[in-house]
């Protein structure tokens, strides 16, 4: 999957795009512009974003939101929790949590 990351893009910025999915839809690569679901994720050019290219932390955390579920609702993805192959992922996620916990995030 391509995914092109939501940011306040330029006409010149789209163009591009528009090429780059030409070519994904011609090698069977799943192509999403986040650019054009910027309202239905929620963001708001206020609130979200840190400057005019990267989203805040809020905002990273509303698109992380969307985007899993966009990969949920799209794809099988096989759920690894407690598998030991996968510790480390654990261990770092439980941290996270921890953190967003303190945070009241």
């Amino acid at each position: 999957m391509l995914v092109v990351n939501p940011y306040p893009s330029t006409t010149e910025d789209e163009k591009v795009y528009n090429s780059l999915e030409e070519m994904a839809i011609s090698n069977n690569i799943p192509y999403v512009n986040m650019n054009k679901s910027i309202d239905a994720i929620g963001l708001k050019a206020d609130e979200h974003y840190n400057d005019d290219s990267h989203l805040n932390y809020q905002g990273s955390c509303v698109f992380s939101s969307y985007l899993g579920s966009y990969i949920k609702d799209n794809y099988v993805i096989e759920d690894h929790r407690g598998d030991e192959e996968y510790e480390t992922w654990d261990a770092f996620s439980d941290r996270v949590e921890d953190v967003a916990d303190r945070l009241s995030i």
